[in-house]
């Protein structure tokens, strides 16, 4: 008997100690976990994967987490969406 692969999640943050907790608590949680530093890079990982999960930080340099979400949206649109930011402004 095989043991089913755990689902994917694609984890996008810019920060690395911030890219590696999510990383972290995620696969604690049972996913397999693909990172990425941009939306640029998630999107070129993105296609060769079957994801369960985009968890993306809202400011990234270049396309924003909502640019990322809603490119990935549009070839998956039922893609879980979990989007953060670091970023408080009052």
């Amino acid at each position: 008997m095989t043991t089913p692969e755990p689902p994917v999640a694609l984890v996008v943050d810019d920060d690395a100690p911030l890219l590696e907790l999510a990383s972290q608590i995620l696969e604690r949680a049972g996913y397999r976990i693909l990172r990425a530093a941009s939306a640029e890079e998630a999107l070129a990982i993105a296609p060769e994967k079957p994801l369960a999960l985009l968890f993306t930080d809202v400011v990234l340099p270049g396309r924003s987490g909502l640019e990322l979400a809603a490119d990935l949206g549009t070839e998956r649109p039922d893609l879980p969406v979990l989007i953060t930011t670091g970023q408080w402004d009052d």
